[in-house]
């Protein structure tokens, strides 16, 4: 009995001593380690690992978020500023392998000044181990990564490799170098504001989504676990049905009225309250939605600007690379011109950002449908919305405008010798343009040839696509036997 009383004291003392020093974290602006996690984690569910282990300043174990198996560690940063240590890296290590083993998802809780630098090369070591682990398990299991504090040299490597970043507008920051070395090593002091903070983070695409505090930072992962499968071999179960309508009139309306506003269509075709926005400051032409149809988990991306540049581009890709490694389906919808055509674009490697992202929807094997709402000319429809490119299913609405590049452009140039004989050639091109080119982008000419699987009633959007992603779920592609591409993500 005496054994029990001592056990039963020992993790007593734990917690009142955790709690003496809360005060200082809540004058930060912060929650504590074992707060953050509460919060995080189904009542009561929380089960600790390696409680035992001395001169740690982490806590790791596992518990529910609704039910579903996760594994958590979290850096505690009233123990010497959660500096990273040896016996806190193991811990680490020891967790995330667990939560590989049992095919559910980590969530890494930082808040850290550094590392104990008196261990010398020993946390080298320590740190390596982590990052191999990390980069391991990437595409196997969720890793969800909370900046809610200092995230400092290899920490911010870690934490950007997780398949989200979530960082506290409040107090998050994220960098490679200590603003003390960068202000020496610049000869001029630098602020948080010029590097780190939770925008800079975001506009870099660093950070997945920006919230204001822990508390809404651990609201939005409780949401994420809920969009995303345990593991890569799980499929997308829909757990629940929406009670919204499948028809939607509006959509009829903006069709008619030409008022093609994508995020828009996104919100009336997605369950309500289910939108979930990434990388919303990395770049603001496209947008890449997590969300559900009827309960499944879908993955939209949208162009809301004529021409995309290097930005929006390597937006897209990181996108792309998140459903396919989930099996989340992805939706493209498409109303663009194409490519942004500037000499500085061509400069910094135009063509070479659109080949990634054309790799990675060719390489991807998770159910892919287009749907054009609006123009989609030559290599816009080719990435976006090809058959040919790797959807699977295709689909426009009678607004659509599908062409080889600029239609005015065409009808110019194959009417050049009659715009020019005519007295007043502008005129004249006006005339012939208005003539042709509706002929020239009819979605129904696409259709013939099989460019396109239907074209739809817009009102119909939201059931046709559940419907096609109900069919898509059992879908296999065979892969040809590879280690892997060489095309750099």
């Amino acid at each position: 009995m005496d054994n029990v009383k001592k056990l039963i004291g020992i993790k007593e003392n734990f917690n009142q001593n955790e709690e003496k020093k809360l005060e200082g974290q809540h004058m930060l602006k912060k929650l504590g380690a074992r707060e953050r996690i509460n919060i995080l984690l189904d009542e009561d569910s929380f089960i600790e690992i390696g409680a035992f282990i001395k001169e740690s300043c982490v806590i790791t174990g596992y518990g529910t978020i609704d039910g579903k198996l996760v594994y958590v560690y979290s850096q505690d940063y009233t123990k010497n500023g959660a500096l990273m240590n040896s016996n806190s890296a193991e811990k680490i290590v020891d967790i995330i392998e667990l939560a590989l083993k049992m095919g559910a998802p980590i969530i890494q809780i930082l808040d850290s000044a550094g590392v104990v630098i008196e261990e010398g090369l020993e946390i080298l070591k320590k740190y390596s181990k982590i990052n191999n682990i990390i980069a391991k398990t990437s595409g196997v299991i969720p890793q969800i990564s909370l900046i809610l504090g200092p995230c400092l040299g290899m920490s911010a490597v870690t934490a950007s490799m997780s398949d989200f970043t979530i960082i506290s507008k409040d107090t998050g920051s994220m960098t490679l170098n200590s603003y003390e070395f960068l202000s020496n090593k610049e000869g001029t002091f630098i602020e948080k504001s010029e590097l780190g903070s939770s925008s800079k983070s975001s506009n870099i695409g660093g950070a997945s989504i920006v919230m204001d505090n822990d508390e809404q930072c651990i609201e939005i992962t409780k949401k994420i676990v809920g969009y995303i499968p345990s593991n890569n071999m799980c499929k997308n179960v829909k757990k629940e049905h929406s009670n919204k309508e499948f028809i939607q009139e509006i959509l009829d309306e903006m069709c008619n009225k030409n008022n093609l506003n994508l995020n828009l269509i996104i919100n009336h075709v997605l369950d309500d309250d289910s939108r979930l926005e990434l990388y919303a400051e990395m770049s603001h032409n496209v947008s890449t939605v997590l969300g559900k149809i009827n309960g499944i988990t879908v993955g939209i991306f949208c162009t809301s600007k004529e021409y995309l540049n290097i930005n929006d581009i390597n937006k897209l890709t990181r996108f792309i690379k998140l459903c396919d490694a989930y099996h989340i389906p992805i939706i493209s919808m498409v109303n663009t011109d194409g490519f942004e055509v500037s000499l500085d674009s061509e400069k910094e490697g135009l063509y070479f950002s659109i080949a990634k992202l054309t790799f990675a929807i060719s390489e991807s094997t998770t159910p892919k449908i287009a749907l054009i709402v609006g123009k989609s000319y030559g290599s816009s429809y080719m990435t976006f919305s090809g058959k040919q490119s790797g959807f699977d299913i295709v689909y426009a609405w009678p607004s659509a405008q599908i062409c080889l590049s600029n239609p005015e452009n065409i009808i110019k140039k194959m009417k050049r010798s009659e715009i020019l004989q005519a007295e007043k050639p502008k005129q004249k091109e006006r005339e012939i343009i208005s003539k042709l080119i509706d002929d020239m982008v009819s979605p129904y000419k696409a259709a013939e040839i099989g460019l396109i699987d239907d074209i739809i009633i817009p009102r119909e959007t939201r059931a046709r696509l559940y419907m096609l992603i109900d069919m898509l779920q059992t879908k296999k592609e065979v892969k040809y036997t590879k280690s892997h591409g060489t095309m750099l993500i």
